[in-house]
């Protein structure tokens, strides 16, 4: 912001700035569409890497079921629908597509708090889900605001 002088003789704020540098104004395509590509890839890679070890557990018989095989699947196939629909069809993102991302996420988020509280003799294993569930509500909550962002981009 840089000042100039009235007709007073007074300094009067003149807000010169370009409207790219306000936080209302939303990325380019040229810059969010990549950085939307690539977290959902991450999400999807990361999702599918943990299914699949949700997968073992059970079938190695660690665990007589393991809530990762549902969990991860929901936020691989979010991650799956966002590419498609954003990334390949260059199509708008629905809020209501949005909270699903979300929930998808957040669903993980408590299934790994479900591992801290219910598993009371394994501190190490708390220790992780706690971990675990922090980063996958952060997750959540960088995805919405990519989506958010990618819903209001400057299509210019």
């Amino acid at each position: 912001m840089t000042t100039s002088l009235s007709s007073t003789g007074t300094d009067v704020p003149n807000d010169s700035s370009s409207s790219s540098s306000s936080p209302e104004t939303y990325e380019n395509e040229s810059t969010l569409q990549p950085r939307l590509t690539r977290f959902f890839l991450v999400v999807l890679f990361t999702s599918l890497f943990f299914w699949g070890w949700a997968i073992l557990n059970i079938v190695t018989g660690k665990v007589p079921f393991d809530l990762g095989v549902v969990s991860f699947a929901f936020s691989a196939l979010s991650s799956v629908f966002v590419l498609k629909r954003a990334v390949v069809d260059s199509e708008e993102i629905s809020s209501r597509a949005r909270n699903m991302v979300l929930s998808s996420h957040l669903f993980v988020s408590f299934n790994y708090l479900l591992g801290v509280v219910a598993v009371r003799d394994r501190l190490g294993f708390q220790i992780y889900c706690g971990i675990f569930s922090i980063g996958w509500a952060f997750i959540g909550k960088v995805g919405y605001s990519l989506l958010c962002s990618y819903g209001k981009r400057d299509r210019s």
